[in-house]
């Protein structure tokens, strides 16, 4: 093992380059932090069946990792990711846009066409919490490598 003894003015020189390289990196620190969550949450989402072939594209399903976090788009630009993520009890849905709904209706097997339909609900699929929990490791390990990168030696 070596200890090297540096005097203040070289110690101060190298804690500041190293937070200028931290800051310098910030970006991509981020940018990969995003990757690591939002692969993930689709991992997650595949695990639980929610894709079909474990296709997100096909699913309609989308994620995102924005300067603001992971966004999570489904279908036409609907927003019921909360419903999927913490569950939904049964509720109407009405028809807004049109006079009617219309779709196939797999679990039935029959073609649906009426003013609303009863939605029996779903469970919590905790997809975004199950993927964050599971993207702590592999983000320690990539801010580790990093510090490690900057400030020399072993953490």
């Amino acid at each position: 093992m070596t200890v090297v003894v540096m005097g203040d003015e070289a110690l101060v020189a190298k804690f500041k380059a190293a937070d200028a390289a931290l800051r310098a990196s910030e970006r991509s620190w981020i940018g990969e932090s995003g990757e690591i969550v939002r692969n993930e949450i689709k991992a997650n989402i595949v695990a639980q069946g929610l894709v079909e072939d474990g296709d997100l594209l096909k699913s309609g399903r989308l994620f995102y990792a924005t300067a603001h976090g992971i966004t999570v788009g489904f279908g036409k630009g609907l927003t019921y990711a909360p419903a999927l993520e913490l569950g939904a009890d049964m509720h109407w849905i009405l028809a807004s846009k049109v006079e009617n709904l219309k779709f196939f209706w797999e679990r039935e097997g029959m073609q649906f066409y009426g003013p609303r339909v009863l939605h029996p609900g779903n469970r919590p699929y905790r997809f975004m919490r199950n993927g964050s929990e599971a993207a702590i490791f592999p983000l320690m390990t990539m801010f580790k490598e990093r510090l490690k990168a900057i400030f020399g030696g072993s953490i």
